[in-house]
């Protein structure tokens, strides 16, 4: 009451009276005001649009009569961006009211006001992962002009949406030409964690921190308090005391995640804060993969867009379980590179660690580790293989990729041992692990469930080297000089147990396969294999190699011995391959013999520096034989019969003495039955048959009653392709074989060189043969002597030019050929077109069909097609007489031009085809009579008559 006297007394009653008045006056004048804000609305947008700098436009607006105080309602309020246009801010209703009595009371504007719903639009997202909606936003603030500035103390703004509630206070200074200028703190609740993403400043982040604080907070809830501080222009305020900006944040019950991939933690209590650029966690309290974890630091020291964001976390020394760390290590990303090698160990004991992570937030599985543990009298047991280390002892520092200690004690098979780890700067990470212990056989012998006493007795000392790596097996690399231990192998390789020696093994384990041992002593080296059985490990395959090398591992079961021969026959083999039984001390059978052959006999074939693996294989007999200019292998069922299957595969096979194709053909043409052939699969990649390159050939046979089936030819010269099918009938002492198919070959003239023809003159494109052809021999005693059979031929464009007297006795089918060059028909028959095939004849086809009989070709419909004449032809062409008797037909269809066709046509098709459109130009192109001709007698030089 005397505050109240004391103000009545300062402003007067005379003045009080006036404000009644006033206040009525307004009252009364309401409706027309209403009308003078909707006419002059637009006015009120540009002076409301000076403050925050930006478009606004308003809905509508109106006053009206609120708790003694006036109040003004805007709807629909939009700030939009000057630039884009887009809306950066908008409210649905905005209801202000003057508290005029408290405004009286306190000398200034004191001022509240309620938004219905708030929308930040692109101010939102600037700075925030999605646009912000609140609803019901409330404030009451005190609002006084000083000079041009609008000042504005907020007692209280509050808001909320279905993801937090907030409260601001603080105060706001709205200069008419910059950004506002701020000092604000603002406390709010969140209900659910996973959601607090959504009101971080992440616009300002990187997007890979983006990605992480969404990923980071799984559940849980939590409260936090904001500060801003300086002016918006500068936010957030990088420059030194431009401005402040932090958020510290208390969850509870929270399930939080690192980095993904990684364990989460679960029911943690914990802080966040952001300071400036700067991101700070501590973890109170909280379980991972079950161990219990208090005051985890992370921090992130720079949050933007300058440098990559970079989380560290650190914990301190937690004390746990062998056991729960490889529970933790299961479910994170080192179980990848951890998991196999730990595949079937386990791990018990008390361990003392501390952990250090470093996350790069873009590239979380980059994420780098640094710790430390002390064992404590822990033990390892590798059960699959009967082997146990206990009382381990040391400290052990390892990372993502490496482990390394340098003293770790313990014991195995009751014997002191003596370990280190390190990890190789090799792409695996290997880890190694270098031990030094002394070993007793009776002891290993009991430990492994191994049969060594009939090998080995007594004890050495062994040094040696463990390798660990999850993209290899396990290795372990010995080395001893075997003093106290002694051998007990037959001869020269038994040794005394005083005696001392160079000894080195090594042993490779890897899953679900059986253990390999490698030895080397003295002269000999051995690479054994020994499967598991039942619990056991059983001696089956042995690697015998006698001089200076190292034997490798075997292929299978058996014993496999090496040496160097300087004469073998295949018949020679017989008495070895039938002594291949056990020896006295359980060595596994013979089963392959390597050798170094100087002459080898194979059949009736001789080979000369061959190397040769002979194998038995179960109902078979592998050969592998290399030599220059053939390399392959052959399997040779056994017994060798028609329902088994022979296969031979070349790299290369030469089959040729100095002589000629002949003399291949006549050596390697024994007495063949076809009832006792198998099924052959067989493939030479390049074949040399006598002097001719046949290239790649691959031919497949099966059995039939009365013969043979030829499955499939083909034959790959270098440059044509035969493919081709048929059979062989062998019976009552007689031979048939019929072949059909086609050849394909695209260039006629590169293959006549391929087969010694002289073909320089000769330019022939593509051409393909179809045929059906049948000779009454084997299928190798192929001879045009005895060939039957139709064909088709055609052929692309091409050239026969310049075929002297020279050239026909120099080539071979080269005289066959040059009969159609043209050139060879005497002048005085040409009729005044001879000066169209001075130079030759070229033409654009050849196609033509054939009956093959005794070496001899039969036409009727043999055409050649050419630019100025066409050719065709009927009658016999004798492949082995090597003569003519036949009609041929010339029809010109040029007689006259400025410009030679037949010259062009020399130059090619492109020079042929300008000639020809000249001779369109330039003179009149007609076609006249066909001329026929007879031709008889020899290739070399055929007779021609004019019909």
């Amino acid at each position: 009451m005397k505050r109240l006297s004391a103000h009545l007394q300062t402003i007067g009653l005379p003045i009080l009276a006036v404000v009644v008045v006033f206040i009525a006056a307004i009252v009364i004048a309401m409706p027309f005001l209403n009308d003078y804000l909707a006419k002059h609305r637009q006015d009120f947008e540009k002076l409301a649009s000076s403050y925050v700098h930006e478009p606004i436009q308003i809905g509508s607006a109106h006053m009206s009569w609120d708790q003694y105080s006036p109040a003004i309602r805007f709807d629909n309020v939009i700030v939009s961006d000057q630039l884009s246009k887009q809306t950066m801010l908008q409210m649905s209703q905005v209801r202000i009211r003057l508290a005029l009595w408290r405004s009286l009371w306190q000398r200034q504007s004191v001022v509240t006001a309620h938004i219905n719903q708030l929308t930040l639009g692109q101010w939102g997202e600037r700075f925030f992962l999605h646009p912000l909606t609140l609803d019901n936003v409330r404030a009451t603030f005190d609002a006084r002009k000083e000079s041009s500035d609008w000042l504005l103390d907020i007692h209280k703004l509050q808001g909320e949406n279905s993801d937090v509630d907030f409260n601001v206070t603080g105060l706001i200074h709205l200069p008419p030409k910059a950004l506002p200028t701020v000092d604000l703190t603002a406390t709010t609740a969140v209900a659910d964690v996973g959601k607090l993403a959504n009101y971080f400043p992440i616009k300002v982040m990187q997007p890979e921190l983006t990605a992480w604080l969404q990923q980071a907070f799984i559940s849980g809830n939590a409260s936090a308090t904001a500060v801003l501080r300086g002016s918006l222009a500068d936010f957030p305020f990088d420059a030194p005391k431009s401005g402040f900006f932090s958020i510290e944040a208390q969850g509870h019950d929270l399930d939080f995640s690192f980095a993904p991939h990684w364990p989460h933690v679960l029911h943690a209590e914990g802080k966040l804060n952001f300071t400036g650029r700067v991101m700070q966690i501590h973890l109170q309290q909280g379980t991972l993969s079950g161990i219990a974890l208090a005051n985890v630091q992370g921090t992130i020291p720079y949050v933007g867009k300058a440098k990559p964001q970079i989380l560290h976390i650190q914990t301190p020394i937690v004390h746990t379980d062998l056991t729960q760390g490889l529970a933790f290590v299961a479910t994170s990303p080192a179980q990848k590179k951890l998991g196999k090698l730990l595949k079937g160990i386990t791990l018990t004991g008390p361990i003392d660690c501390r952990l250090g992570l470093v996350i790069p937030v873009k590239h979380p599985a980059q994420t780098t580790v640094l710790g430390n543990l002390n064992l404590k009298q822990a033990t390892l047991k590798a059960a699959e293989w009967h082997v146990t280390l206990s009382q381990l002892t040391g400290p052990i520092t390892f990372t993502a990729n490496s482990v390394s200690s340098q003293t770790i004690t313990g014991l195995l098979f009751n014997q002191p041992i003596r370990l280190q780890l390190a990890t190789l700067a090799d792409a695996a990470h290997t880890l190694q692990v270098t031990f030094n212990v002394n070993l007793q056989t009776n002891t290993l012998q009991q430990a492994l469930n191994l049969s060594l006493s009939k090998w080995v007795q007594g004890g050495t000392a062994i040094t040696g080297t463990l390798d660990l790596s999850d993209q290899a097996p396990i290795q372990v690399h010995l080395q001893s000089n075997l003093r106290g231990l002694a051998v007990l192998l037959p001869g020269k390789l038994a040794k005394p147990a005083g005696a001392a020696t160079v000894f080195s093994a090594d042993l490779i384990a890897a899953d679900n396969l059986p253990l390999k041992l490698q030895v080397q002593e003295g002269l000999f080296s051995a690479a054994l294999v020994f499967p598991r059985d039942n619990n056991q490990l059983k001696l089956d395959a042995i690697n015998l190699w006698i001089g200076k090398g190292i034997a490798p591992w075997p292929v299978a079961s058996g014993l496999f011995v090496a040496g160097e021969l300087d004469q073998l026959d295949f018949n020679d083999l017989k008495p070895y391959l039938n002594n291949m039984g056990n020896n006295s001390f359980n060595l596994p059978p013979l089963k392959k013999l390597t050798a170094q052959i100087k002459t080898l006999g194979l059949g009736a074939v001789v080979f000369k520096n061959f190397n040769m693996t002979l194998t038995p294989l179960p109902q078979a007999w592998l050969v592998a034989v290399s030599a220059t200019g053939t390399q392959g292998s052959l399997t040779i069922p056994t017994p060798f019969s028609a329902t088994r299957t022979l296969t031979a595969q070349f790299a290369q096979l030469t089959l040729n003495s100095p002589g000629s194709t002949a003399a291949v053909h006549q050596a390697a043409m024994p007495n063949i039955k076809a009832s006792v052939l198998p099924s052959i699969i067989f493939q030479a990649n390049q074949l040399t048959y006598g002097d001719l390159p046949l290239g790649q050939v691959a031919f497949k046979t099966t059995p039939t009653p009365d013969g043979l089936s030829i499955d499939q030819l083909t034959v790959n010269f270098p440059h044509a392709l035969l493919q081709a099918s048929g059979k062989w009938v062998n019976a009552n002492n007689t031979n048939l074989t019929q072949l059909h198919g086609r050849m394909r070959v695209p260039h006629i003239t590169q293959f006549l060189r391929d087969l010694h023809v002289n073909a320089n003159n000769i330019v022939i494109s593509q051409g393909s043969l179809n045929f059906d052809f049948s000779w009454n021999d084997t299928p190798i005693a192929f001879s045009l002597a005895h060939l039957l059979g139709q064909a088709h031929l055609k052929v692309g464009h091409g050239q026969i030019v310049n075929l002297g007297r020279g050239n026909e006795t120099k080539l071979g089918i080269g005289r066959l050929l040059s009969i159609f060059s043209l050139q060879a028909i005497p002048s005085h028959l040409m009729s005044g077109f001879s000066d169209l095939f001075q130079k030759g004849y070229g033409f654009n086809s050849i196609v033509g069909d054939f009956n093959v009989k005794n070496g001899d070709l039969f036409t009727s419909n043999l055409r050649f097609e050419g630019p100025v004449a066409g050719v065709s032809v009927k009658g016999r062409i004798g492949l082995v007489a090597k003569d003519f008797n036949c009609i041929m037909g010339v029809t010109p269809y040029v007689v006259t031009s400025t410009v030679p066709a037949a010259a062009g046509f020399l130059g090619g098709p492109v020079v042929g085809l300008a000639a020809l459109a000249v001779n369109v130009v330039v003179s009149k192109v007609t076609t006249i009579n066909t001329y026929y001709y007879a031709v008889t007698g020899p290739w070399a030089n055929p007779t021609w008559k004019r019909m």
